[in-house]
């Protein structure tokens, strides 16, 4: 079975039993059908990113919602059993939060929030019972959570601090607006709205210690980080070419994880690694390191 095809399945299961779930309270009857209008809208349920739990029993994925009053949306954890059942909902901050992956016993859920800040972090969530604990503290936040094979640590993507946000502490009431400067072919995009010359880079953080790596440190953006199944080598995809803003080339590249994190012993907390290489055809073949690849 692919890797594609389960993530299919779970995204129809997922879809299937929240839908249906939210769809009891408000379902239509076919004699009260009637032309859609713009107020149905926020009753629509956005079902996405499922992921499948280690023993194959659930499903967790996001639900994100519109809120009319506050004109926004918001988005929030459930986990839905495979068998059937009404969806369980795992969040309910009045902040986002995205991104559940299952550690490898199944026995937490890591997910990434700015629920008790401006910046996201990596939360977990002990399916025992309890509140979700944050676990990182990054002044530039978190994003792109993989456990390791062991759950032992978290690989993750963390944006370098901007030396130009000097008044990056100081309330938005004391902030003063400064000028875009454009030094880029591509300064602006959807979402992020202007684009600078901050990069994200792969970490790898010690759930144990507390402690953080920086192991794929260069000029460019590190896409999202993918574990290998024995926890030797972590990949991701990159546009490493000379100018990466006129073109779309993504290739793919690993980083030896046990030699970056020799080169950071003796150094500061936050030690960089520049280990980062073109994957070579055995790191992907068919006896393979990884299962899968995936793009950030």
């Amino acid at each position: 079975m692919t890797r594609r095809f389960v993530i299919a399945t779970a995204a129809a299961v997922c879809s299937i039993y929240v839908v249906s779930g939210f769809s009891r309270t408000s379902a239509l009857s076919a004699q009260s059908r009637r032309p859609l209008t713009p107020d149905d809208i926020f009753e629509f349920k956005s079902v996405g990113d499922p992921r499948i739990s280690p023993d194959g029993a659930w499903v967790a994925c996001t639900v994100t919602t519109m809120d009319r009053k506050e004109d926004n949306s918001d988005t929030d954890i459930y986990m839905v059993s495979t068998s059937g059942g009404d969806p369980i909902r795992l969040t309910s901050s009045k902040k986002p939060e995205t991104g559940p992956r299952w550690s490898p016993d199944g026995r937490y859920l890591a997910f990434t929030s700015a629920r008790d800040g401006k910046k996201s972090q990596v939360y977990l969530l002990d399916r025992r019972g309890g509140e979700a604990q944050a676990v990182t503290d990054y002044k530039t936040g978190a994003s792109s959570v993989a456990w390791s094979p062991d759950g032992s640590k978290l690989a993750l993507l963390v944006s370098d601090p901007d030396p130009k946000d000097a008044d990056a502490d100081k309330p938005e009431a004391d902030k003063k607006p400064k000028p875009h400067v454009i030094t880029r072919l591509q300064f602006m995009r959807d979402g992020d709205g202007y684009l600078t010359d901050v990069k994200r880079h792969i970490h790898v953080f010690d759930i144990a210690t507390k402690t953080d790596v920086e192991i794929a440190h260069d000029r460019y953006d590190d896409g999202a980080p993918v574990w290998s199944p024995d926890g030797k080598l972590i990949a991701f995809s990159a546009n490493r070419t000379d100018n990466p803003d006129a073109n779309d080339n993504s290739d793919i590249f690993v980083v030896d994880v046990a030699a970056a994190l020799r080169q950071a012993q003796g150094g500061p907390e936050q030690s960089r690694g520049t280990g980062a290489r073109a994957a070579r055809g055995d790191d992907l073949s068919g006896i393979g390191r990884f299962t899968v690849v995936q793009s950030g």
